[in-house]
């Protein structure tokens, strides 16, 4: 197994891991919190500092800091070192005071961030959103902390302890939430007792990280933070990249925004149609930027486009091929799989088809989501962050114009909700066609007669399959309005489970998956010499 095959073989495995994890502890959390007040507060102070996390310390850090010290380790371990340690006390420096100025001025943030009655300043999710906000604001701290250190074992090659800490994350919040519910005397809520737990597991992943690097001979050392050539071109990568890889998170935290100004329970409702839909999403997008980046980086500096087309077709067909009959799936079956899922305890029937509805608009944008993380990370490869940043700027704005727009016509029909979710997977269509215009201008929007061919045979494989599912769900449909949760779990699980065989089956059978290629899918091709010197302007 090469190194790159075996990294994204423990990426993606840990993640799936870490998605399970997340996903149980969503059930939970809907069991405990439903579509309540203390619910749309909770998720969100969760998201606030989750989101700087995502878009900065995860997204655009990891992006500028990965290459640059992955060079310098190959020329000068010690280099390396001093590098680290100088972004490691840049981040302390700039976060600790910045966390702290959220942290007092949070009663004055809720309203600019969340302006809309629902959250206005003396009602009761106002106050309780500035409480638990107040708890998991250091989270942000730690994260970054913890992104900068798993950038560094990344360069080193080491995966696994970066890519197991989102576990950590799940597991302790878990923990968290089962002590809220078991002892209500120690914590004013469950919802408190979640956003303790997320500070709690910042800091576990600190102690995770340092154990790691200790054992990778590679401590960093706390200095006074310095303005040096690397630390300054770190940070003009970083900006651009922050945002021009971050649009489906800025657009997320944009419809939370939108959701204040709708009745109790939206932000929740969105929530839980998020987290569900960020499954495929999360998993896809983690395999391809794992696989992708290293790989047409390499292809790009040696100037070879057949090897770029190469990765980028088997990429958009390894995403496509998972992400179509996922967002079919999600769009027949949401009802049946909110029910199934969450419906229980506090969250009630009425929730589960709110929130259906706003998974059916999200599935609509999954494949968009999933190829416009392969077409960024192009332009990336190409250090070309400033067309993604255009890009990105004109995708918000659209998310915003489309959601006021939609919101007014669905209001009525207590699906407000679900404007801010179409709008959402609208603007990712939006991106695709912009990213691939500005691709297809560079010249660098390749797609080999092998991607295209297969994708219309996923097609073809996914609409039967999608034909199937209607009829399964016809046939069980009062399975999911009666109260037996096991034969519910069951029925579904068959109906995937039925769906799935379908899809796949049909995809050897017209030649869009072949067990060779499964196999070679990261294999490199045979290089074609009158091709190998051709520009790739």
């Amino acid at each position: 197994m090469s190194k790159i095959t075996k990294a994204f073989a423990t990426v993606s495995s840990l993640t799936i891991l870490s998605r399970i994890l997340g996903f149980a502890r969503e059930v939970l959390t809907a069991r405990f919190l439903g579509a309540s007040a203390v619910a749309d507060a909770f998720f969100v102070a969760l998201r606030l500092p989750n989101f700087l996390r995502q878009v900065f310390a995860e997204g655009a850090l990891s992006v500028a800091f990965v290459p640059m010290c992955s060079q310098m380790l190959a020329d000068d371990k010690e280099k390396a070192k001093r590098f680290a340690e100088d972004t490691l006390s840049w981040l302390i420096t700039i976060l600790i005071p910045f966390c702290g100025l959220m942290m007092i001025f949070m009663p004055q943030i809720i309203p600019i961030i969340l302006p809309g009655e629902t959250f206005a300043p003396g009602t009761v999710r106002y106050a309780l959103t500035v409480e638990m906000a107040r708890i998991t604001y250091p989270f942000l701290l730690c994260i970054s902390l913890v992104a900068l250190m798993g950038g560094v074992l990344n360069s080193l090659h080491k995966f696994a302890p970066f890519a197991a800490a989102p576990c950590i994350f799940n597991i302790v919040i878990t923990i968290f939430l089962l002590l809220g519910w078991a002892m209500p005397d120690v914590f004013a809520s469950v919802g408190h007792a979640m956003a303790y737990g997320l500070t709690a597991s910042g800091i576990v992943q600190i102690i995770w990280m340092v154990w790691f690097l200790r054992r990778a001979n590679f401590n960093l050392s706390l200095r006074l933070p310095r303005v040096t050539p690397e630390t300054k071109r770190l940070l003009m990568i970083m900006i651009p990249a922050a945002f021009a890889g971050s649009v489906t998170q800025i657009n997320l935290l944009l419809g939370q925004t939108i959701a204040s100004f709708l009745p109790g329970g939206s932000v929740s409702y969105l929530y839980y149609a998020e987290r569900l839909n960020q499954l495929p999403i999360g998993i896809l997008g983690v395999a391809a930027g794992t696989a992708l980046l290293p790989l047409l980086a390499r292809a790009v500096k040696e100037n070879n486009i057949i090897q770029a087309k190469h990765y980028l077709s088997r990429t958009i067909e390894f995403c496509l091929f998972l992400g179509l009959p996922t967002a079919l799936a999600f769009l027949i079956l949401a009802e049946p799989i909110q029910v199934t899922l969450f419906q229980r305890g506090e969250f009630t029937y009425e929730d589960a088809r709110a929130s259906a509805r706003a998974l059916m608009a999200m599935a609509i944008g999954i494949p968009a989501f999933v190829v416009a993380k392969s077409f960024v990370t192009v332009l990336f490869a190409h250090q070309d962050t400033k067309t993604a940043l255009k890009v990105s700027l004109v995708v918000t704005i659209s998310n915003i114009a489309l959601a006021f727009l939609l919101i007014w016509p669905l209001m009525p029909m207590g699906a407000g909700h679900v404007a801010i979710a179409l709008a959402t997977s609208l603007a990712g269509w939006l991106n695709v066609w912009m990213l691939s215009f500005a691709l297809r201008k560079r010249d660098l929007f390749a797609l080999d007669d092998n991607c295209k061919r297969n994708v219309m045979q996923m097609l073809l494989a996914a609409g039967a399959m999608a034909i199937v599912l209607l009829l399964l769900l016809n046939i069980t449909q009062d399975v999911f309005t009666g109260f037996n949760e096991f034969l519910r779990l069951a029925t579904l699980g068959g109906i995937c489970a039925i769906g799935g065989a379908v899809y796949i089956g049909l995809c050897f059978k017209l030649g869009a998956l072949k067990w060779d290629e499964v196999k070679s899918f990261l294999k490199p091709v045979k290089k074609d010499p009158d091709m190998q010197m051709a520009g790739t302007e």
